[in-house]
């Protein structure tokens, strides 16, 4: 279902909104798989990542990692995730950006870049 139609969630997942809203903003901003609502599944991955001891700044910063290196030619990685991939895929992958880096960097490759 979408958010907002006859949502009456625990007061925990209606105090996590602004942020999980302000999240879900933010990685449409980032033009990489733009969602055009904002789902009951995302609200849960979302809250899940936050409810697990993740910040919203790292959880921000794990996307803007993955973008830097998406968007990069120096990098191989080319796959683009929606939101709730991204969370259950590629969060922790890009969670570090030097390890990020490391692992995805092109190393003397020809041809196209794969994902």
């Amino acid at each position: 279902t979408v958010l907002g139609e006859g949502e009456t969630g625990a007061p925990a997942k209606r105090a996590l909104l602004p942020i999980v809203k302000d999240i879900f903003v933010y990685w449409n901003s980032k033009d990489i798989v733009k969602h055009q609502l904002m789902t009951d599944k995302h609200v849960a991955k979302i809250s899940a990542c936050l409810r697990s001891g993740y910040s919203a700044d790292d959880i921000k910063s794990s996307i803007d990692n993955y973008d830097m290196i998406l968007k990069s030619p120096e990098y191989f990685w080319t796959y683009r995730w929606g939101l709730i991939d991204f969370l259950q895929r590629g969060f922790e992958k890009f969670a570090d950006l030097e390890t990020a880096k490391a692992n995805y960097k092109q190393k003397g490759r020809t041809g196209p870049r794969v994902g």
